[in-house]
């Protein structure tokens, strides 16, 4: 890749093997963010390529070994993993190309997640403490590219008590049902939903957030994430945000 100019704070750092090439982006402003946009959908499609051939090979290696007889499962876990991370480079490049920018991966409040499932996860909980005390939130699956359907984190839950024979109540409860998502009242406005939709009908993020979220003061602003499947269940779960919208009063300024 080349430098383009020396005024463009994009730094590209070549390595023999594509695998090890990394690329750091650097911009100040809107210009510069241009560029780097660019770099970036550039790193991701090389990244998507790189994945596609190692599918690839190992889904030869994975049907040979199991037309062979021989032990199969470590190769279908590398597999598996090929193609999150092919997923994952897809949609990432698929946002930057529909002009979302990365930003920090702040706190936001999940208002909306990705899932191709007709029920949540029925798991049910118990407590001697109320019914406020569970929590049934759902996460986002990481499926593929324009897969399954967003719907709210918090899910519709049945709830009931037992009591035992000293007296003492147990409360209970599971999900029943997905619930369309929600967006508070502050982000209830039309541009912001508009914003919001288009995400949506774009497909790409695995889960759409808000900042500030609860009783926090602040100029509203959503975001989109996206995670990379091949390292979920795990206490290094990556995951890039992009900015879909950010409502500025400027009488506040």
């Amino acid at each position: 890749m080349e430098e383009k100019s020396n005024e463009l704070a994009v730094v590209p750092v070549e390595a023999p093997s594509p695998i090890t090439t990394q690329t750091v982006l650097i911009a100040s402003n809107s210009q510069e963010m241009e560029v780097a946009q660019q770099s970036l959908i550039n790193w991701c499609e090389l990244k998507r390529s790189e994945c596609e051939e190692e599918t690839k090979e190992l889904q030869t290696a994975y049907d040979k070994a199991k037309k062979s007889r021989w032990a199969y499962s470590h190769i279908g876990k590398a597999l598996r993993r090929s193609k999150h991370r092919y997923n994952y480079y897809e949609k990432v490049t698929i946002s930057a190309k529909n002009g979302y920018s990365i930003v920090p991966n702040f706190p936001g409040n999940v208002v909306a997640i990705k899932t191709n499932r007709d029920v949540p996860r029925h798991v049910a909980k118990s407590s001697g403490y109320g019914h406020h005390n569970v929590d049934h939130t759902q996460k986002a699956q990481k499926l593929s590219f324009m897969e399954g359907e967003y719907v709210s984190p918090l899910p519709m839950v049945r709830e009931y008590e037992t009591t035992d024979e000293e007296g003492k109540k147990k409360y209970h409860s599971y999900p029943t049902d997905f619930i369309a998502p929600e967006l508070p009242l502050a982000f209830c406005k039309p541009r912001i939903m508009e914003a919001v939709s288009r995400a949506q009908m774009i497909g790409a993020f695995d889960e759409i957030a808000i900042f500030p979220g609860g009783r926090e003061k602040g100029d509203p602003v959503v975001l989109g994430r996206v995670y990379d499947g091949s390292r979920s269940g795990t206490y290094s779960e990556k995951f890039v945000t992009f900015l879909i919208c950010w409502w500025i009063d400027l009488k506040q300024i």
